[in-house]
């Protein structure tokens, strides 16, 4: 079997010790120019130094650098061919060694039982290199000294060409202790908090032109006759109680005042729709101390924070239509479900501090908020045409036994764009010509029928 390579083709030939394996970084992140800047370079590894790295194999500390080494050297023991390192300049190649039968007899100052003995042996004997082209390369002294009084050149590793000294095993339990005292000294939560907008940038918002006259004329007689007002039945058979009596004053007042201010500010309940986007919030506590009287407030810059989705009638408001039946003619008020007497929440129970409307702030509660635990509120931002950019949320957690309190902010780029309602709408069909931000939500509650993700305007009139 031959060598498998030519030695007269490489400018430098050098025989790695052991520790020249396993103690310096990647073989391929070496600079080899320190060695040779033009090459090329072949990297020799004698079978004693091949033995001690498969040894290693399942070695705790060096188990992975020896199992590595075994995985790229492999292609040369396959294929009798040596394994090119490093492709630019200089190339470096490795390879396995062949040593000739050792005559320890001509070696009386070297002990056969001596693992660097045996390696720096094994270089003399290598077959296919003159001496004088040998360069063997080790960090310890004695393989380097053995090398050297038989006329094999060496050189000494580089203390930058090693790794970084691995503590020792007494250094990591001491670093373990201090890492679980620091943990137990520690008196207050560590909360974290972040807000996603969940929507894509940059963000397109819409300033709608207002509806000319005429324009709100077409409109108003549009919606007017989809909205007829109902004849009620007069007969002996038709007891006065089915009568609505005013249903004519309501009408009127939907004709003369409901309809005209519609088709007025039609443009201003589009300009909601486009400019709502959703957001995630998310608080947790990674910590191992809970977080008493959690408070978390959030603050938007030139817009209001909703809890749902705020909607109006886009395509024209409902017709009042005619009460009939004796309830209909009693004066009872309609049940506010916020009015209704509510359990006193639980104490790890997030609550906001008072109903979220359409205001630039939101406030949330906790008497105990575990260690461990992750909160995520789900809401809707309003985002102000003129505000400044970009558009932003400032979060502020705090909490009784925290040090000062935690800030944050989230940022969402938009553009905005002039646009007519007919870009934007089609209202006698009832149909978005272009997608608002929230529109796969809206579309999914209402194919659900999930009213409550609605916050709905509500007005006298409706029925």
């Amino acid at each position: 079997m031959g060598l498998g390579f030519d030695h007269t083709k490489y400018k430098t030939i050098l025989f790695l010790d052991t520790n020249a394996v396993l103690e310096t970084k990647p073989l391929d992140q070496l600079p080899w120019t320190e060695i040779d800047p033009d090459g090329p370079v072949l990297l020799l590894f004698v079978p004693q130094v091949l033995r001690e790295i498969d040894r290693l194999k399942r070695d705790g500390r060096v188990a992975k650098r020896a199992r590595s080494f075994n995985r790229l050297i492999k292609p040369a023991a396959t294929n009798g061919h040596p394994v090119t390192l490093c492709g630019d300049i200089p190339r470096v190649d490795l390879f396995m060694a062949q040593t000739g039968k050792i005559d320890w007899a001509q070696l009386d100052d070297l002990d056969p039982d001596e693992p660097d003995a045996k390696v720096v042996a094994q270089v003399i004997h290598a077959i296919g290199v003159p001496n004088e082209k040998k360069l063997f390369l080790a960090y310890d002294i004695n393989p380097v000294g053995m090398a050297s009084r038989h006329d094999i050149k060496v050189k000494s590793l580089a203390e930058h060409w090693l790794l970084e000294p691995e503590p020792s095993p007494q250094e990591k339990e001491l670093k373990k202790a201090r890492q679980r005292i620091a943990l137990l000294e520690t008196n207050q939560p560590e909360m974290r908090a972040s807000l996603a907008f969940e929507v894509s940038e940059p963000l397109m918002l819409y300033r709608v032109v207002t509806l000319n006259t005429h324009e709100q004329e077409i409109l108003f007689d549009h919606i007017y006759q989809v909205h007829p007002k109902r004849q009620q039945e007069r007969s002996l058979y038709y007891s006065a109680y089915d009568h609505d009596s005013g249903y004519d004053d309501r009408y009127a007042a939907y004709r003369d005042e409901r309809l005209p201010a519609y088709t007025a500010g039609v443009h201003k309940i589009l300009e909601d729709y486009y400019s709502q986007i959703p957001f995630r919030l998310t608080v947790s506590n990674d910590g191992h101390i809970q977080a008493e009287n959690l408070i978390v407030k959030l603050t938007a810059k030139d817009g209001q924070l909703r809890e749902r989705f705020r909607s109006d009638y886009v395509w024209g408001p409902p017709a009042p239509t005619p009460r009939t039946g004796y309830f209909a003619h009693l004066n009872v008020p309609r049940l506010d479900p916020a009015d209704m007497i509510r359990p006193p929440p639980n104490r790890h129970e997030v609550i906001p501090a008072y109903a979220l409307g359409r205001t630039a702030t939101a406030e949330f509660q906790c008497g105990d908020f575990r260690h461990g635990r992750e909160w995520v509120y789900e809401g809707v931002a309003r985002v102000f045409l003129d505000s400044s950019q970009p558009f932003v949320i400032e979060i502020e957690v705090t909490a009784s036994n925290m040090r000062g309190s935690k800030k944050t902010r989230s940022t969402v780029d938009f553009v905005v764009k002039d646009a007519k309602i007919s870009e934007l709408v089609d209202i006698v069909d009832h149909r978005f010509v272009v997608r608002f931000p929230m529109q796969s939500g809206y579309e999914k509650a209402v194919r659900n029928e999930h009213w409550d993700w609605f916050e709905t305007l509500s007005h006298e009139d409706d029925d």
